[in-house]
Parts: C-alpha cells; sequence; structure tokens
C-alpha cells in the first residue's frame, strides 16, 4: 500500500457512502494516486475504516463519473484518456465557451466583471496554499461564469453535463509544474480584455488558453 494515500475517518454527518466518495476524490485531484498501479476497495476500506460496500459504491460512482477505471478480479485505477478523448473535449469546450464569452461580452456588467476578479483572487490564494481540490473548484467556477450568464438552457445543460470532465482533465494539468501560475495569468488575459471591452481579444484569450491546456495533456499522453 502506498505510505503517501492517507484517508481521514468518515463523517458522521454523510453516508459512509458519501463520505467515502469525498475522500478518494479528494486524493485524486491532489494526485496521490499512481495513474500505473491497481487498487482495490478493501485497501480503501481499512484506512477508512468502513466496510468495503460503501467504498465499492464510491468508487463505482467516480468511474461511471470518468475519474477511475475498473478491472474485474484486479482492482480499479485512475482513468487515463486518449489523444481522440482529449481533442474531441476540447473541440466541443471550444465551441461552447467562445459563444458563451462573446454572449457575456455584450451583456456583462460591472458586477460580472467584479466576481472574475474575485474568483481570480481566490485562486491565487490556492495556489500559494497548493489546495489542489480548491484551486480547480474555483477554476471551474470562473468558467463556469459565463455558462451562469447565458440564458440558453441547452447550452446551459451541455456544459454541465462537462462539469467532472472538466474536472479531470484539470487535475491532469495543475500537476504540472507552475501551471497553477499559467491558468492564473491566462484567466487574467480574459478579464483584462473583458474589462477594455476588446470581444475578439476575450475570444482569443479564451482560445489560447484553452490551447495551452489541451497541448499540455497532449504532450503527456504521448509520454
Amino acid at each position: 500500500m502506498d505510505t503517501e494515500i492517507k484517508l481521514k475517518p468518515v463523517s458522521k454527518s454523510k453516508t459512509l457512502k458519501e463520505s467515502a466518495y469525498d475522500e478518494i476524490k479528494k486524493i485524486i485531484i491532489a494526485g496521490k494516486i499512481n495513474p500505473d498501479k491497481y487498487y482495490s476497495a478493501n485497501q480503501f476500506a481499512t484506512m477508512l475504516g468502513i466496510s468495503r460496500t460503501p467504498v465499492r459504491e464510491a468508487v463505482m460512482q467516480l468511474a461511471s463519473e470518468g475519474f477511475l477505471v475498473l478491472h474485474n478480479g484486479i482492482g480499479f485505477k485512475i482513468k487515463v484518456s486518449s489523444s481522440k478523448e482529449i481533442k474531441d473535449f476540447f473541440e466541443t469546450r471550444k465551441i461552447l465557451e467562445i459563444y458563451l464569452i462573446q454572449n457575456f461580452a455584450e451583456k456583462m456588467e460591472k458586477k460580472d466583471l467584479d466576481y472574475l476578479e474575485i474568483e481570480l483572487d481566490i485562486m491565487k490564494k490556492y495556489s500559494i496554499t497548493d489546495d489542489a481540490e480548491g484551486f480547480i473548484e474555483s477554476d471551474k467556477n470562473f468558467h463556469a461564469y459565463f455558462m451562469k450568464k447565458s440564458s440558453n438552457d441547452y447550452l446551459i445543460n451541455i456544459m454541465e453535463g462537462l462539469q467532472e470532465l472538466i474536472t479531470i482533465m484539470g487535475i491532469k494539468t495543475i500537476q504540472q509544474l507552475k501551471r497553477k501560475e499559467s491558468v492564473i495569468e491566462e484567466h487574467q488575459n480574459i478579464v483584462d480584455a473583458l474589462k477594455k471591452n476588446d470581444v475578439n481579444a476575450a475570444i482569443k484569450a479564451m482560445s489560447d488558453h484553452l490551447d495551452q491546456t489541451e497541448e499540455l495533456l497532449l504532450s503527456n499522453e504521448s509520454l
């Protein structure tokens, strides 16, 4: 068993399955699970101090969300995305998010820019404290704000359906050296362009940001 993996005892205010899910997801986001190694529900159940059943249920949920892959008789491991999956995912994101930021720029108010600035400050704090879970959540909040300001319910539903995949891709990128700082800088470029009411620059900044993330993931996948 890997000595670097540490799980907190489960909370009594949640179901055992919910607590197991939260704790396992935290160590996935923190990059504590070796992507080349198989793990068992029994291993994690022992660390959590609970029975195998709620752990197995939590693992099955994480697998259904794309975080893990189950192998009968062997255990489970981190899901590794193929080059095609990465390219398809970012092609979809660019189509959606470039439209969303253009739509946002046409309707934005000062309070919207203030929100984005606050979210950037939160990201900076999480970067300094090396809080991977908080950083990814703040990153998602930044991007989701453009979605929330849209009045297109179909687009909102599609983007909401991508949120877990966005988390998964985020996990794989922020573990890279200085990627957090780059993400903050790229987000700042988006906000700066919006402040200047430069829609084309905002679109380019968003496109560049997504391109950088995609290229990083593809370069890692090819190693």
